[in-house]
Parts: structure tokens; sequence; C-alpha cells
């Protein structure tokens, strides 16, 4: 092996060894955050169908009583 190849080979290992560790901290944080994101996501929607919900049986709630006001 030449001198020049002995003085490169430890200097692109660690720079391999740098991107791919650089590579693995960053999938890890991606991940994270896409899950976190996944999550606040879910919970939005949960709550929007909750106020939905609460519309429709408020205003099955009003047609009901007016139904009794009348007929009842």
């Amino acid at each position: 092996m030449s001198l020049k190849a002995k003085v490169l080979m430890p200097a692109l290992l660690s720079a391999v060894i740098t991107i791919l560790i650089i590579s693995d901290i960053s999938y890890v944080i991606l991940s994270h955050k896409a899950e976190l994101d996944i999550q606040t996501m879910r919970d939005r929607l949960m709550e929007q169908s909750n106020v939905t919900l609460n519309n429709y049986v408020q205003v099955a709630l009003t047609a009901v009583k007016s139904y009794l006001r009348c007929f009842g």
C-alpha cells in the first residue's frame, strides 16, 4: 500500500463514520418529529370531531324540544 493510500485511508474512514453518525441522528430526530406531528394531527381531528358531534347533538335536542313544545 502506498504512502498516499495510508494517509488518505484514515481520513476517508473518519469522514464516512461521521456521515453515518450524522445520518443516524437525523433519522432518529425526524422519526420522532413525524410521530409528534401524527399525534398532534390525530388530537386536532378528534377535537374537531367532538365539536361537530356536539353541534349535531345540540341541533337534535333543539328539534326534540321544539317538537315536544308543539305536540307534547
